[in-house]
């Protein structure tokens, strides 16, 4: 019976630490985007921006799906595009 309990619970922590490795964070997509894209003019700074703006976007797209507060908090894509 120990068996058995040890393995359910080590494969409900190893699927959930795997979505949550998987739910793709932004850190490090923005850092590259401030090493890999030069330019301290207003294009490349607008670029920069850009970038790691539909990054967020898209990460809350994907968070009001699997979280209750960030639907509650974004009920409508008008509400993101208002916030």
């Amino acid at each position: 019976m120990n068996f058995m309990l040890g393995f359910f619970v080590t494969v409900v922590v190893n699927r959930w630490t795997t979505q949550f490795a998987n739910l793709g964070m932004i850190d490090n997509i923005a850092l590259f985007t401030s090493q890999l894209v030069k330019g301290n003019d207003d294009r490349g700074k607008n670029l920069r921006r850009n970038i790691v703006r539909y990054c967020v976007v898209s990460q809350c797209l994907v968070f009001r799906d699997i979280h209750l507060g960030v639907r509650r908090r974004f009920p409508t894509l008008e509400t993101m595009v208002a916030a």
